[in-house]
């Protein structure tokens, strides 16, 4: 029977073309780190940064790293994402999305985001 393969841990993105090189290296020093790391480099260009963010939820990544053109990275989870949302909600909207995200913080990634839809009147 065949097994399903695991999810990577990282998506490395480089933020501009001439990042692409400096991507490699962030990548390698990654799957070298010590800990079985998975990593998949992202060089198609995404019209959007929701592109990218949406790939990775559909390839269920957790942790996507933007990396500059000096090899710098940004390091961003789907914690920071909801953290990110949060600052976005309506005041009377803050408990029902606090609770939202700590339910996500412990449900698996296949569930979180895409499936969760909140209406707020």
């Amino acid at each position: 029977m065949a097994s399903e393969t695991p999810a990577s841990d990282y998506l490395v993105v480089p933020q501009t073309p001439e990042a692409a090189a400096a991507a490699f290296v962030y990548a390698r020093k990654l799957r070298e780190s010590g800990d079985l790391v998975r990593v998949e480099i992202d060089l198609e260009s995404r019209e959007t940064l929701e592109g990218v963010r949406e790939y990775a939820r559909d390839r269920r990544i957790a942790q996507i790293a933007w990396v500059n053109a000096e090899g710098f990275p940004t390091i961003e989870t789907e914690r920071t994402l909801w953290h990110t949302l949060l600052l976005l909600i309506p005041v009377k909207a803050l408990p029902i999305a606090s609770a939202l995200v700590r339910w996500l913080a412990f449900t698996p990634v296949q569930a979180k985001m895409s499936r969760v839809r909140i209406g707020f009147g």
